[in-house]
């Protein structure tokens, strides 16, 4: 009899163990479902990501120069998400984020994160943090690289902007311009050029346009390269505005197009030659006056008046 009882309750137990051990299975992430930034400065990134399964004990979270030793996180819920990009992840079930803090400027990283026992990882690779844009007029300004734009080697390039002095009764603007330096990381030059304003100046601005050649780079350092874009003011005396930079392949063509914030009408378009269209609208959102941007000035191309009987 107690041979009988101890089989069963061998069993029973053997069924219990069983039961926490599928149990502890379920207990986990099943899968990692995205993994994208959502924020970077010049410092930090943020990234978030959605999973599958249950919420493990911790995230471990590493770069490629250096392992992230703190994994506290935020789970948060749909009606937290303030950030729009954030919605364009696969689920919004379970989202993670986080912030690895203290990176290095102008550094390339691969960002990886992984549940606790790190059967489940997901990277991304070669996020790079913002890359400095000096002014030589004593301020310095943090701006994001673009990740997509590639210039090819040994292929020519229009650099092409627009430059206003607050200076009166000159012909051209002098001490001003746009430098384009060519360098890695380590602040190896590979190529430098410098471009100023040429032409009639239209209501108060005048053209920066020339060709470069993109250099060739060694392979080993094409990550850690980039363009690093100058507005030059030598002459402190006067005030310097900078518009409309445009980088575009010489045998290309570019057209840009400027947007009320707030109305969402288009207010001008930007041609091949970066000479501006303007469109003018009354209070009821009409169309009443275009303009068109020319090397002798600007003038009206198009007038609409209406009249509305009351």
């Amino acid at each position: 009899m107690w041979n009988l009882n101890n089989t069963i309750m061998r069993k029973i137990l053997f069924s219990l163990i069983m039961t926490l051990s599928s149990f502890a299975l379920f207990a986990q992430i099943t899968s990692i479902n995205s993994f994208k930034v959502i924020e970077k400065s010049a410092t930090s990134i943020t990234v978030a990501w959605t999973y599958s399964g249950t919420q493990p004990n911790e995230w471990k979270i590493a770069s490629d120069v250096h392992p992230v030793t703190s994994y506290s996180y935020l789970n948060i819920g749909l009606t937290d998400l303030q950030d729009p990009i954030i919605y364009h992840l696969e689920s919004i079930q379970n989202i993670q984020i986080y912030v690895i803090s203290s990176l290095t400027p102008n550094t390339h990283y691969d960002i990886s994160v992984t549940d606790t026992d790190q059967t489940h990882q997901a990277t991304i690779q070669n996020i790079s943090t913002y890359k400095k844009l000096e002014v030589t007029d004593g301020f310095e300004y943090n701006e994001e690289c673009c990740n997509s734009y590639k210039p090819i080697a040994n292929k020519q390039y229009i650099l092409s902007a627009w430059v206003k002095v607050d200076v009166e009764a000159v012909a051209t603007y002098e001490n001003v311009g746009v430098q384009i330096i060519v360098k890695d990381d380590n602040n190896t030059e590979y190529y430098s050029m410098f471009f100023e304003p040429e032409g009639n100046i239209i209501d108060g601005w005048q053209r920066i346009e020339g060709a470069f050649r993109m250099p060739k780079i060694p392979d080993n350092l094409l990550s850690s390269s980039f363009i690093d874009i100058q507005l030059i003011n030598n002459d402190n005396t006067y005030d310097v505005y900078f518009d409309d930079i445009r980088i575009f392949p010489k045998d290309g063509n570019l057209k840009s197009f400027v947007y009320d914030a707030a109305t969402k009408k288009l207010m001008a378009e930007l041609d091949e030659n970066n000479f501006a269209t303007f469109y003018e609208y009354d209070q009821e959102g009409g169309l009443i006056r275009i303009k068109k941007e020319t090397e002798r000035g600007v003038y009206t191309i198009q007038e609409t008046r209406s009249n509305t009987k009351k």
